[in-house]
């Protein structure tokens, strides 16, 4: 048995997942290379690195933060590759 009880997502999280779809190329003009949270579709807080999106999330909002949908719009020109350990 999991240790960890799961939770499934509000409504207006898939709303807010449906906007950024329906919005990514715009999206991706003005945020390309980074992290951005949505809530009730806008976006909320954006940057680099994903922890700092969290964090700005925290201070910004009372949701929870997996109630938030964060996702990192591509930057088009690059490729992305898994690097193997030896």
């Amino acid at each position: 048995m999991c240790s960890e009880e799961f939770k499934l997502p509000k409504r207006d999280f898939f709303d807010d997942m449906d906007w950024i779809n329906e919005n990514r190329v715009k999206l991706r003009s003005e945020y390309q290379g980074r992290w951005i949270a949505v809530s009730n579709k806008k976006v909320l807080a954006t940057s680099k690195k994903i922890d700092e999106v969290e964090e700005q999330v925290a201070l910004k909002t009372k949701k929870q933060i997996d109630q938030i949908p964060i996702v990192y719009i591509e930057d088009p020109h690059c490729i992305y590759m898994e690097r193997k350990k030896r």
